[in-house]
């Protein structure tokens, strides 16, 4: 049931704050029932007078919201309708210029589509205004489940009427407002607070914007160019376009619907909580970490390489790498004649380093090194491929099965060559189930999605997202009361029968988990009728006034350090939660992280939260040739936390230079010109992976390159080729690193 948060229920907020400053620390980590419920236990109390006494608060009156309906909208349209003006339509119709040919910009596409509105502003006073949101009703999409972006461009009122303009004289762009992406039909809510209120300060008594997609050769390949309809003011159903005005003495509105349970309540506890919390796990980590010293005479060879593929691949601008290969470090000579002795894991069966054997994989400190421990008690360090299957198109799995004759014996096959060339795990994504059967398994890691699980299930239009892309604007919903009640599920769903496995080296929760420090930010913008963002949006606001002890608190007091401890608390209630998930349903398995993107490896604030949960720090790291000592370092210094890296790779020119459908644009890893260039990245960087103490494995992606007759835009990134043929030259150099892992491993230690 809807229920409207007035006056009273900024009072009840206030006075749930006063109630519980002496209530102790929600903490997840310590079962189900504390995460529903505050114990007694003795905890740092809050002073309550940092937002003022009974008597301010008793003397605040609620904002109003105020709706403006809109004043003018239409739509132009490019190619044989340039000169068509389309006043009087129902509907604004929308669609991304994409060119055919993108290196000649004039030439005209003829389904571009530009929608267009107005709103009449004479009656707002800027001195009241504290949100606007606009709120359009989109009607119809061409393609549902594919994401489309939607930016919002002000431009000259003035310039424009409906029933005049074509898409010949249509406005030119200003400042890009805002901007969102749409899957689907339904209301889509655009944040252009800034914009009215320097509209309203330079005294303009109308505000336009245009709408216009993406129409960029990245957003082309992904199929993210969808045709959508918008209603407007002459539409007979649905909702005509709107700008929904928040005014009165606050910054944030007191005035909304929301469902379940009360936002505001719920924020106080989680900020209250967070704050007696942060004061703890702002010292934790490890401030005596190792310092790594690469030595620059051992980086002998020069590769070229580059961060993108061009257009034209015979274009790619490429620069020299200093690299290090196994033959060119200082003193180290490698012997292949008899490789470490090996348990039935991978384990190094080292007597003078055997640690307890548990019957599943740990993580622990030995000296001055990180290990994982096998279920043997064996030093563990882990080597191993993402996505190993049998193909990921119909022709590719029928080339499987004609070789090997059955999905069975490909996955022994594909075990006992993957054990030559040295690795011994699993990565992400991995036909699992398969590759379980094989004699002598790999030890396997997977993931639970336990965002992406909600966010499907709640079929929350949160802007964007999909299971390799995050929201827009990257707010996660956390605080939703049910993301907790979701990720149980998600997690007894994905670990059913593997409780007991000692196979499993550990679980991923998510892939490339965004860490944004703009977040705060963002949630302080949305509009709170919008029950994707809610409770996030009281949250942000309740956590700026707790923290600044200011009841009228705006977003110009946000300050850096806030975006930061902001993003913290996110991921504290994410990791509790994950872990406490853990805890329930495979207690003997290793939480290994939600897979970071470069920006998760350098924020100290997320860093100190995750190494609170996770028995390891998960990063997909790409954008650097060697790992930086400065990255590595600093996750073992803030997390206090071993680390493994999850993906990483390079992409070989070659494979374009034989199949133009690889063009190598597609992915963050390394372009270089060959294969025997390939290898040469893989030796360098593991090699300074394996030379870092905090490092416990690496995971190479991918297994095989995808079929280019059905992906369109393709890079290489296999170990074997769209065929199911090893890339000799990197396989060979796989290999010869893998093999002497643990030998490397002493060597670097000794030196």
């Amino acid at each position: 049931m809807k229920r409207a948060v007035t006056l009273m229920l900024a009072l009840i907020m206030l006075l749930t704050f006063l109630g519980i400053c002496g209530a102790a620390e929600n903490n997840f980590a310590e079962g189900e029932d504390a995460v529903m419920k505050n114990t007694a236990k003795t905890a740092p109390v809050i002073d309550t007078r940092r937002i003022g006494g009974l008597d301010d608060i008793v003397g605040i009156t609620a904002n109003t919201t105020v709706t403006v309906p809109i004043l003018e909208d239409t739509y132009v349209e490019g190619g044989n309708s340039q000169n068509t003006n389309f006043g009087s339509v129902d509907m604004m119709d929308f669609k991304a210029l994409a060119l055919d040919d993108p290196s000649n910009p004039t030439k005209w596409a003829s389904m571009h589509r530009i929608s267009l509105l107005k709103f009449d502003i004479s009656s707002l006073n800027k001195d009241d205004v504290r949100s606007v949101v606009l709120t359009l009703e989109c009607y119809m999409f061409q393609t549902p489940g594919v994401y489309t972006t939607i930016n919002v461009y002000g431009c000259d009122p003035l310039s424009w009427s409906e029933n005049k303009v074509t898409y010949k004289t249509r406005p030119e762009p200003d400042i890009l407002v805002s901007t969102a992406s749409m899957s689907g039909k339904g209301l889509v809510y655009l944040d252009v607070t800034d914009y009215v209120l320097e509209c309203l300060k330079y005294g303009d008594k109308e505000v336009a914007f245009i709408l216009e997609g993406d129409g960029s050769p990245e957003a082309v390949a992904a199929g993210n160019v969808q045709r959508l309809h918008f209603r407007t003011k002459e539409s007979k159903e649905g909702v005509a376009p709107y700008l929904s005005v928040t005014c009165g003495k606050y910054a944030f509105s007191t005035d909304f619907t929301y469902e379940g349970e009360n936002p505001w309540k719920l924020a106080m506890r989680t900020v209250s909580d967070w704050m007696r919390k942060w004061e703890r796990i702002k010292n934790g980590g490890d401030p005596d970490t190792e310092t790594l010293v690469q030595r620059e005479s051992e980086y002998t060879v020069l590769v070229d390489t580059a961060q993108l593929a061009s257009t034209n691949g015979a274009d790619t601008k490429y620069y020299q790498s200093p690299t290090r290969l196994l033959s060119t470090l200082d003193g180290y000579t490698p012997d292949f004649s008899e490789g470490a002795k090996l348990d039935v894991y991978g384990g190094l069966m080292d007597e003078s380093l055997k640690q307890e054997a548990t019957g599943y994989f740990y993580t622990k400190k030995i000296g001055d090194r990180w290990w994982t421990v096998d279920p043997l008690g064996y030093p563990f360090f882990r080597t191993a491929v993402v996505n190993i299957n049998a193909g990921y198109s119909s022709a590719q799995q029928t080339v499987f099965l004609n070789k090997y004759g059955s999905v069975k014996k490909w996955a022994q096959s594909a075990t006992d060559r993957l054990r030559e060339l040295g690795f011994n795990s699993t990565g992400n994504w991995s036909d699992i189930a398969s590759l379980s059967g094989a004699d002598n398994a790999l030890s396997q890691t997977q993931r639970w999605n336990i965002i992406a699980n909600y966010m499907s299930e709640t079929k929350y239009e949160l802007d964007r997202y999909s299971e390799n892309s995050h929201t827009r604007e990257d707010i996660l919903p956390v605080f939703d009361p049910g993301f907790l009640t979701s990720a149980m599920k998600s997690v007894e769903t994905a670990t059913k029968g593997y409780a007991g496995s000692s196979l499993v080296y550990g679980w991923f929760s998510d892939n490339e988990q965004p860490v944004n420090v703009k977040s705060l930010d963002y949630s302080l913008k949305k509009d709170p009728n919008n029950p994707a963002y809610v409770y996030s949006y009281t949250t942000a606001w309740t956590f700026m006034y707790m923290k600044t002890g200011n009841i009228n608190v705006t977003r110009g007091d946000v300050t850096d350090e806030l975006r930061n401890e902001y993003i913290a608390m996110v991921y504290d209630r994410y990791f509790s939660v994950a872990k406490l998930c853990r805890d329930k349903y495979v207690p003997k398995h290793q939480y290994i992280g939600c897979r970071f993107a470069n920006d998760g490896s350098q924020n100290e604030y997320v860093l100190r939260v995750a190494g609170q949960y996770c028995d390891m720090i998960s990063l997909n790291y790409y954008g650097a040739w060697s790992a930086k000592p400065s990255v590595v370092e600093n996750i073992q210094k803030w997390s206090g936390r071993p680390f493994i890296i999850s993906e990483w790779y390079a992409k070989g020119m070659d494979v374009w230079e034989k199949d133009s459908r690889f063009t190598n644009k597609n992915g963050a890893g390394f372009t270089v010109r060959n294969q025997a260039d390939r290898a040469k990245f893989y030796q360098n960087f593991s090699l300074s992976l394996l030379e870092c103490k905090g490092c416990v494995g690496f995971d190479w992606f991918e297994y095989m390159d995808s079929d280019p007759a059905t992906t369109p835009g393709l890079s290489n990134k296999g170990m074997l080729d769209c065929k199911g043929e090893e890339y000799t030259e990197l396989t060979s150099a796989m290999q010869e690193v893998n093999t002497q892992k643990y030998n490397l491993i002493s060597f670097f230690d000794e030196r």
